[in-house]
């Protein structure tokens, strides 16, 4: 139901299932389909709170979130803005481009809210969420082991996640 008719549609590669699910609704709803190429982002620095991206022909983009997700996130946010810029009205120059990803924050997610000892909150909440976590764990403190307090509303699958973040 997000795709609308002669909508716009702006996704980074996905699972070639999904991927296939979302050309098919793209040209039933006549929607126009943009993606972008994962090889045309380089990350150059990577840490909790910041990370330093370019993408085609943007250098240096700045963010204040962590995941190698948000960089491809941020991307899509650049990808975003060009096609407003070229198909509407609206004209969002680079600097404002930039502001906004540097300034973007998502409370919660892989956020550290203290250093000594680190404390790292993240909201996950399904199976994929708690894999990103993971993921994350392991590209910022590799080898290292964790004391973890969970806290799931009962209609979730808890098991799954515990058996995503346990090894």
């Amino acid at each position: 139901g997000i795709i609308k008719q002669n909508g716009a549609v702006l996704i980074h590669p996905q699972k070639s299932e999904a991927d296939q699910v979302i050309v098919d609704i793209c040209k039933s709803k006549e929607a126009t389909l943009y993606k972008f190429n994962l090889n045309s982002v380089k990350n150059k620095v990577t840490q909790i709170g910041y990370q330093k991206f370019d993408f085609e022909r943007y250098e240096d983009l700045e963010i204040s979130l962590s995941g190698k997700h948000q960089i491809l996130n941020a991307a899509l946010c650049v990808k975003a803005v060009e096609i407003i810029n070229e198909n509407t009205p609206y004209n969002i120059n680079e600097n404002a481009l930039r502001n906004g990803l540097e300034k973007a924050r998502w409370p919660g997610r892989f956020e550290q809210i203290s250093n000594n000892p680190v404390f790292i909150l993240d909201v996950a909440h399904n199976e994929d969420s708690a894999k990103v976590l993971t993921q994350n764990l392991k590209l910022y403190f590799p080898k290292q082991k964790f004391i973890i307090i969970m806290g799931v509303m009962k209609d979730k699958d808890y098991k799954t996640m515990i058996r995503q973040i346990l090894p």
